[in-house]
């Protein structure tokens, strides 16, 4: 795949201008095409790159094209968190991701805090007419997580996707709070930036903001328009434009689903452990698939998919304000997200970075090792190959949970195969011949090497969330019997 790379940009939007300077730090090539906002905006953009209609938002791959002709064989992506740290995979050579992985995770934790507390806090009072104490708390917090050498970047010598994310909300604030921007009061403003500009409790603050102020990435990508704002302009109640999508909205969670889908299983699994309340809606397969549900929650037509936020609407008619995600993997990390007090992601580093490295290693196994067996006719002991990888994956000596002490996406995304496995094999669903499966499952059931993930599955099974979630086995054979037609014609059937 070429690595043509289009940002779908408009002007003066802070999410885009942290991904141009992530890409310029990174020394990225990419073509910049601006979408008009509002009546002028093209159809083809939200048909055809980001169903929301929002920016920033990128096509990577795929031919060589017209950015407004973009290539159905492109990479597409939205939300400037995620686009920074795909930037950041695309250049692993850069210093957008530090190497080490606790820096690494710092600098994460950093962006997720901008979006949870910055955005709020900068919001409230330039535009809901909300108090200018809330920007002071926000600061100071977010200034007791950069690195405390006043010579240095948020984390440490090197800039990341941390500061690509900071950066343009930070010089906003400081720009229209020195001008006395926003809906608060006339005059708190200037309040606030004399805090910002003289108060010892800022010198890292300050020290930061002018090193950064220094870098080229600074002088190409902020636009200098900021500064000539009109002091003392009042600001609309609601905010315009890009600033829409971080408003508090009201957290309506819609899980899109299927019947039988592991992958939807996972995603329940987690939102029961985290306690969060959401509404689920089957959409039928195949033919029957309705046309809403690609067009306006996920263009592939896949499930599972969420809508997040927005107003609550009836689920077949999803709003255009509400957050659309898909693909169970990422859902889990966006439930992590949401339930920062969960343990679907532990917050010591190392066993975070285990439960991500279970999952990928897991989506490269198990594609096979299912697919081979329950469709293309290789053998059942192929199966037990696949898990027996998954098993040398958990932990050893702890049979409770795939990484650490509790419940994580790891644990999410294992159960519903693991159970697959046990229900496949111990009733001889597959394209292997017949028989098989049942000397697998004895295998599976008996032998000394799988002692773990049986033990592992046993205590799982009696999990209260595994019991209001997992479908009934007599369910699961009946929808699985489809796959015996596919052994080959001339297996003796006993």
């Amino acid at each position: 795949m070429s690595e043509n790379l289009v940002l779908y940009a408009v002007d003066f939007s802070p999410f885009v201008e942290a991904v141009e300077l992530a890409l310029f730090e990174a020394k990225g090539k990419y073509t910049k095409h601006i979408i008009p906002l509002g009546d002028k905006k093209p159809a083809w953009y939200a048909e055809k790159v980001n169903p929301s209609g929002k920016v920033p938002a990128i096509t990577y791959g795929g031919q060589a094209v017209s950015p407004d002709q973009p290539s159905p064989e492109s990479f597409k992506l939205a939300e400037s968190t995620v686009i920074l740290e795909f930037i950041a995979d695309l250049y692993p050579d850069s210093t957008l991701y530090p190497k080490d992985v606790k820096l690494r995770a710092s600098a994460r934790f950093f962006v997720y805090k901008i979006v949870d507390t910055v955005l709020p806090a900068f919001i409230g009072p330039m535009f809901k007419k909300e108090p200018t104490d809330r920007i002071i708390k926000a600061f100071e917090e977010m200034q007791a997580l950069m690195d405390p050498d006043h010579s240095k970047l948020i984390v440490g010598d090197e800039f990341t996707i941390a500061d690509a994310a900071f950066i343009p909300v930070a010089w906003r604030i400081d720009v229209f709070l020195k001008n006395d921007v926003g809906s608060y009061p006339v005059g708190d403003g200037l309040k606030v930036y004399k805090a910002f500009a003289e108060g010892p409790q800022f010198a890292r603050f300050r020290a930061y903001l002018a090193t950064v102020k220094a870098r080229p990435s600074f002088q190409k990508f902020m636009p200098t328009e900021l500064l000539k704002v009109d002091p003392g302009t009042r600001l609309v109640p609601k905010p315009p434009g890009d600033f829409a999508r971080m408003t508090e909205t009201p957290e309506n969670l819609v899980l899109y689903a299927a019947d039988f889908s592991p992958f939807v299983e996972a995603v329940e699994l987690a939102l029961i452990e985290v306690k969060q309340e959401y509404t689920k809606h089957v959409i039928p397969m195949g033919v029957k698939k309705p046309i809403w549900y690609i067009e306006k929650v996920n263009p592939a037509g896949k499930v599972p998919a969420i809508t997040y936020g927005g107003p609550s609407v009836s689920p077949d008619q999803p709003s255009p304000e509400a957050y659309k995600l898909a693909e169970s993997t990422v859902i889990l990390e966006f439930i992590a997200d949401l339930h920062p007090e969960s343990t679907l992601l532990p917050t010591d580093p190392k066993l975070r970075a285990s439960v991500r490295f279970f999952i990928y290693r897991f989506g490269e196994v198990i594609r096979s090792a299912l697919h081979g067996p329950i469709v293309k006719q290789e053998p059942a002991e192929v199966l037990l190959d696949g898990f027996e990888k998954i098993q040398a994956l958990m932990q050893p000596g702890n049979d409770d949970f795939v990484v650490g002490t509790d419940f994580t996406i790891a644990d999410a995304i294992l159960i519903p195969f693991v159970w697959r496995l046990d229900v496949w094999l111990k009733n001889d669903i597959g394209s292997y011949p017949l028989g098989d499966g049942i000397k697998a499952h004895k295998v599976f059931a008996e032998d000394p090497k799988f002692a773990h993930l049986r033990a592992y599955f046993a205590k799982a099974k009696t999990r209260p969330p595994f019991q209001q979630i997992v479908i009934k086995e007599d369910g699961l054979v009946k929808d699985s019997l489809k796959f015996n037609s596919l052994r080959a014609a001339n297996v003796v059937q006993l």
